[in-house]
């Protein structure tokens, strides 16, 4: 389920998924810079994003903290890896690898505006976006099991 707020975007997940773990990384690390365990809602907005978790506790992220988030859905357990799709821009084509059991594209802009959405299968996809204007975007890819989110600047 999407509710989309301008300027901001609230995501959440079925309601048969209790929470979704979130993993926040900066530059290319393979090292989450945080960590937010049993969130509930991830909003979006034109400074970064806030993560609420199950005890309504929010945590605030700044785009300039954060180049890239994942999350899947919580085992209790708190040791998930998050699977972590390659999602790269160049010549004004995003592409996106290593994404298994690709099912969408969402590309949205900074103040909160899907402009994309791309639905897609296997594990790479291609996508022309040379006529969107210049400026910051958010691409989600939703996997099967999982999401990424990475911010991108055309």
């Amino acid at each position: 389920m999407k509710k989309f707020l301008l300027p901001s975007i609230i995501m959440a997940l079925p309601l048969s998924v209790w929470g979704f773990d979130v993993y926040l990384y900066k530059d290319a690390s393979t090292t989450p810079i945080k960590t937010v365990t049993n969130a509930k809602q991830i909003i979006f907005n034109a400074d970064g994003s806030t993560i609420v978790d199950e005890n309504n506790a929010s945590t605030v992220v700044l785009l300039a903290d954060a180049d890239f988030l994942s999350f899947k859905a919580s085992s209790g357990v708190g040791s998930i890896v998050a699977s972590k799709a390659a999602v790269n821009i160049a010549d004004g084509v995003l592409s996106v690898s290593g994404a298994e059991g690709l099912q969408t594209i969402e590309v949205f802009a900074a103040n909160g505006v899907q402009v994309l959405n791309f639905a897609s299968e296997g594990s790479e996809a291609s996508v022309d976006l040379s006529g969107l204007a210049k400026g910051l975007y958010m691409v989600r890819v939703v996997c099967i099991n999982s999401a990424t989110v990475k911010k991108i600047q055309l």
